[in-house]
């Protein structure tokens, strides 16, 4: 399923879910995804400034304790955030390395 974001309906962003992940996709770039049976965050990249406004309007409806700053981190630093143990891990190794 493909949707716009709810307070950003006229963004060139769209918020795609399957059974597995929900994803923002920010003009063609998958940005986020979040896995909905693990609760695995995973911020690819924080690119433009108009990216960053789909990020916050994403992060915004979606809730669960997340905002622009942690993706930012996860972005800038590799790693993946667990909504649900509030773990940090390397996204390239695994390692746990904070939480």
């Amino acid at each position: 399923m493909l949707r716009t974001l709810k307070n950003m309906p006229y963004a060139q962003a769209k918020v795609m879910e399957n059974e597995n992940t929900i994803a923002l996709i920010s003009y063609t770039t998958t940005v986020i995804e979040i896995g909905k049976n693990n609760g695995w965050v995973r911020c690819y990249g924080t690119y433009s400034q108009t990216t960053r406004k789909h990020i916050s309007a994403f992060c915004k409806e979606m809730g669960m304790g997340l905002d622009y700053y942690l993706m930012k981190r996860l972005a800038n630093e590799g790693l993946m955030y667990n909504v649900n143990s509030k773990a940090f891990i390397d996204a390239e190794t695994g390692v746990i390395v904070e939480g």
